[in-house]
């Protein structure tokens, strides 16, 4: 299966197959994605990539701290979208933590020289 993320929708496509069927490792989600036709997965992936697009705000979190999020939650879409309000403000709090302790900006103290 091949999935393309294109902004709040997203593309699911399969090669050379019409239905397929994914194993769940997740026993919260075995009734949900076992044994679906892949016209019904389709229509239930797009559901649940909409489901966490509305909830994250755009441009505010970059593409590897998302993925981040998903891949440790890659066995239970319902738990990342269920969990990512906490996920953004514990994101939020290591920002501002990091930015607190490392300061790495450059102010008018700076100096470079050509040795």
């Amino acid at each position: 299966m091949e999935m393309t993320w294109t902004g709040p929708q997203a593309t699911v496509t399969a090669e050379g197959a019409h239905s397929s069927t994914i194993p769940s490792h997740d026993p919260s989600s075995a009734t949900t994605f076992q044994n679906m036709t892949f016209a019904r997965l389709e229509k239930r992936v797009l559901q649940l990539a909409q489901e966490f697009v509305v909830k994250v705000p755009k441009l505010e979190f970059s593409p590897d701290e998302i993925m981040s999020l998903l891949l440790a939650n890659k066995q239970s879409p319902r738990q990342a979208i269920a969990i990512v309000g906490k996920w953004m403000e514990r994101t939020r709090e290591e920002r501002l933590n990091l930015a607190m302790k490392e300061p790495w900006a450059l102010d008018e103290s700076d100096v470079f020289s050509d040795h």
